[in-house]
């Protein structure tokens, strides 16, 4: 919802426009700055690009059927579903978020499970960046795991949700879900 009157059309030097409107052509600068009253971002061209400098940008991944997770192994719970996805940071079914071109910055990254039954006092859930594990947190054999982290991610950076269990056979994840978004440049 933007905070702007609907017929404002320029608010100082921000050009106020949708994002199906933007400049272009010999409109375009280097330093030109919209704000999208359909996406509420302010955008700045970098003279080949436009950046989003605010507003929401990224995406929340869900699982909503159950994964089964084997005994040891780490396991990556594959998202079979899309709450939001505000620049196509991922396509289910998928074990990966991808930062989209034009979009590094620093994110918040906050994931969460809910297992079948308790899958044993040394398991644990973790955040991986580009296949390096971070923000491990052991859940002492509880049937929730939640774990978040905020790191600087460039384009092309992948986030997935890693789990593992040693409750002496298979478990299911009933659910779990995956956020991933900028909070800064």
């Amino acid at each position: 919802m933007s905070c702007l009157p609907a017929s404002f059309s320029n608010f100082g030097n921000v050009l106020v426009v949708s994002s199906s409107t933007r400049p272009t052509g010999s409109s375009l600068y280097e330093g030109r700055v919209i704000y999208e009253t359909d996406t509420d971002r302010l955008l700045v061209w970098n003279g080949s690009a436009w950046i989003v400098m605010s507003g929401r940008v990224g995406a929340r991944a869900d699982r909503v059927t159950n994964q089964s997770i084997s005994n040891n192994p780490v396991t990556s719970i594959s998202f079979d579903s899309e709450t939001a996805d505000t620049d196509g940071f991922i396509t289910p079914t998928s074990t990966t978020v991808t930062i989209p071109s034009g979009l590094d910055g620093v994110y918040a990254i906050f994931a969460h499970c809910v297992w079948a039954s308790g899958p044993g006092t040394g398991c644990w859930s973790s955040i991986a960046s580009s296949g390096t594990r971070l923000g491990a947190v052991a859940n002492a054999g509880d049937t929730r795991s939640a774990v978040s982290i905020t790191l600087p991610l460039a384009a092309g950076a992948t986030i997935s949700y890693q789990v593992y269990q040693i409750s002496g056979g298979a478990i299911n994840v009933t659910s779990a879900s995956l956020y991933v978004y900028r909070i800064g440049p």
